[in-house]
């Protein structure tokens, strides 16, 4: 019997490290793991507050943030591996002309609908192969900056002092800022902020990075190792990412054989009242089903869609959870004792669809189950 991983909290993919672990002297402000971004919340695949890269770009990183520490100053990151997830949430975001809560702040300028002609959002982001980053340079010791209050917001192309207090040198404008003056070599900005541009350039450079002409703060690795590879895995916790498998692997070793679990067949007809069933584990997809639920659940297979409604959200903990849905009525499935969630897992060549529960997959339309680790 084969074993396949969960997605759920997966060990990072070989070759990526956690920041963390190669320099923890670096400064890290993950912003879209709040809600102070242009989305105005959390972004979807964001599950901890933690900068992830390849080991290459974060060994280069290390060697930038030793010759800025000679001159009392320290990185400062914004964001590292975006998850693919992450991009088609601002996607969603930047088509949908009715959500401005952040304008004021991120866009005061620009119409919202101009962003992917002008270059700021994109469908594709190199950010999600792992070795592009978006940072500044603090000044050693850091100072503490303001809470932020997404009801204050300040134009972020407003000059140091009036626009949000970020505790960065003045670079000319805030981070993610949608303007002119966010390209790097702007003419509006001061002979500050330009000096300060051409430092963060120059060391970048000189580590091996190269900088995005639009945005002062975003660099790519020249010689980045996964140049054609797109990834989705979520940022998760390190302790929670160091308890878990590398995902997508199989191991062709024979395991120990599971309970006999047989879930009943489908029931097609069945409406069920506001249950919530999170999966696949990738930060999208949430059904909802709607109706009148039955009074014993049995099985994940008793939920099979009949009334279905998509929303926004994601699974927590080493398995799929239902946690973050109680506050929508859900109702939990239970067999040995685990959740149970619908889900997608790449292994063997090929895609398996079904339930899982606790270490336990059912394919759909098969009634042997898979061991799950």
């Amino acid at each position: 019997m084969s074993c396949v991983s969960t997605p759920a909290f997966a060990k990072l993919p070989k070759g990526f490290v956690y920041l963390r672990d190669v320099d923890p002297s670096i400064i890290q402000e993950m912003r879209y793991f709040t809600s102070h971004n242009f989305v105005g919340r959390r972004v979807d695949g964001y599950l901890a507050g933690e900068c992830i890269l390849t080991k290459r770009a974060a060994d280069a990183l290390r060697r930038v943030q030793a010759s800025l520490k000679q001159q009392r100053l320290s990185l400062k990151v914004y964001d590292c591996y975006r998850p693919m997830r992450a991009v088609r949430h601002f996607i969603r975001w930047a088509r949908n002309p009715r959500d401005t809560l952040t304008r004021r702040e991120f866009y005061p300028t620009l119409d919202k609908t101009k962003l992917f002609r002008l270059g700021y959002i994109s469908t594709r982001s190199a950010h999600a192969r792992g070795s592009t980053l978006d940072l500044t340079i603090v000044a050693l010791p850091a100072a503490r900056q303001p809470r932020y209050d997404v009801n204050r917001q300040v134009p972020c192309h407003y000059p140091q002092g009036r626009r949000y207090g970020d505790n960065s040198l003045d670079f000319g404008t805030g981070y993610d800022c949608f303007h002119a003056r966010s390209h790097t070599w702007n003419r509006e900005i001061s002979v500050e902020a330009t000096a300060n541009r051409k430092l963060l350039l120059k060391e970048m450079e000189r580590a091996g990075f190269r900088n995005y002409r639009k945005e002062w703060w975003h660099f790519e690795l020249r010689n980045e190792p996964f140049r054609a590879t797109q990834f989705d895995f979520p940022i998760v916790p390190r302790k929670a990412a160091a308890n878990q498998v590398e995902p997508r692997k199989v191991r062709a070793t024979p395991g120990p054989q599971p309970p006999a679990l047989r879930p009943p067949k489908p029931q097609a007809t069945a409406k069920y009242d506001r249950l919530v069933l999170v999966g696949p584990c990738s930060g999208e997809q949430v059904t909802v089903y709607r109706g009148r639920p039955p009074e014993r659940l049995r099985t994940a297979a008793e939920l099979l869609p009949s009334d279905v409604e998509t929303i926004s959200g994601f699974c927590e903990g080493a398995e799929p959870s239902l946690k973050t849905w109680h506050k929508l009525g859900v109702v939990e499935r239970q067999q040995t004792g685990e959740p149970w969630c619908q889900t997608k897992i790449s292994a063997a060549g090929k895609t398996i669809r079904g339930w899982i529960s606790g270490r336990f997959l059912f394919e759909a339309g098969q009634p042997k189950p898979k061991c799950v680790r």
